[in-house]
């Protein structure tokens, strides 16, 4: 039995919800990065430190990208759900 199930304003809300979230995550990332460069120390725990907010901001970065990606994947499908709705 085929048939779409869903709401394409929903997933479109839910892709904006996406792109949203990305804008944050990115403020969050240089706010960080901003922060510690920003700071007037230099001894082994800023180094220490600045080694694990590098690497977090670089998670953060792929965290964006995948958050991007699931944006445009769902503005795909909210798209095609009301092509076949005919909305």
């Amino acid at each position: 039995m085929g048939g779409a199930h869903g709401n394409p304003e929903d997933l479109k809300r839910f892709a904006k919800q996406l792109r949203d979230t990305r804008m944050q995550v990115d403020q969050l990332g240089k706010g960080l990065t901003r922060t510690m460069g920003s700071l007037d120390w230099n001894d082994s725990v800023k180094t220490k430190i600045d080694a694990d907010v590098s690497a977090v901001v670089k998670g953060l970065q792929r965290f964006g990208s995948q958050l991007d990606e699931h944006a445009r994947a769902v503005d795909t499908k909210a798209a095609q759900l009301r092509t076949y709705l005919g909305r």
